[in-house]
């Protein structure tokens, strides 16, 4: 496997902005990687389920899908590009070249903010003197990140329980905006991964 793009945290990205990223798109990041051995530039048959895995589902591992907007926007946006590649969708029945699987995930990430200046004792500069109850957080912020991981599988090559996987894409980006705003997004990013994989090379 022969990595594309270096895959970065969105957080660690802020860094490439001295005075911060202004949109939030600026902060996503497309990693992909591929087997050398598979060939891409073949006309193939694929095959796509019906929804978007949430990996975060249900506690007895019955598959859940993620919200219908974004489900089918991402499913949408891969048949878009393979259909470029002039790949042809198929039934699962009907023995698909690749079977591509796509699934999801959000982490919320929590912090305190501190009123330093609502409570002082006189005389003293605010923020100091009198730390209680001002020094106890005032309130909660935070933002939410969404992952998406898009894996293209061989179903002739299983053996066992081992199931050759010949591309894989990881999208990670804020879940901020709109929910058109994310849709978008999500279409550039999944176009980015396949501009920088080795499609029709």
């Amino acid at each position: 496997m022969r990595k594309i793009l270096l895959f970065s945290l969105f957080i660690l990205l802020a860094g490439c902005y001295p005075d911060g990223p202004e949109y939030t798109d600026e902060l996503d990041s497309v990693y992909t990687n591929y087997s050398p051995d598979f060939n891409f530039s073949q006309p193939l048959t694929y095959s796509l389920p019906g929804g978007v895995i949430d990996v975060d589902g249900n506690p007895d591992n019955s598959p859940v899908f993620i919200d219908t907007n974004f489900s089918d926007a991402i499913i949408g946006s891969l048949k878009s590009n393979l259909n470029a590649q002039g790949w042809t969708e198929v039934d699962e029945n009907d023995d698909p070249d690749v079977v591509v699987l796509a699934a999801a995930m959000d982490s919320n990430f929590l912090y305190y903010s501190v009123d330093w200046w609502g409570w002082y004792y006189p005389g003293y500069f605010p923020g100091w003197g009198w730390y209680y109850p001002g020094y106890y957080p005032t309130y909660i912020s935070g933002f939410s990140v969404g992952t998406i991981v898009i894996q293209m599988t061989s179903p002739s090559g299983i053996t066992g329980n081992q199931v050759p996987v010949e591309w894989v894409c990881v999208i990670n980006g804020l879940l901020e905006g709109t929910d058109a705003y994310i849709i978008d997004r999500i279409d550039a990013n999944i176009d980015q991964a396949f501009m920088q994989s080795p499609f029709n090379n």
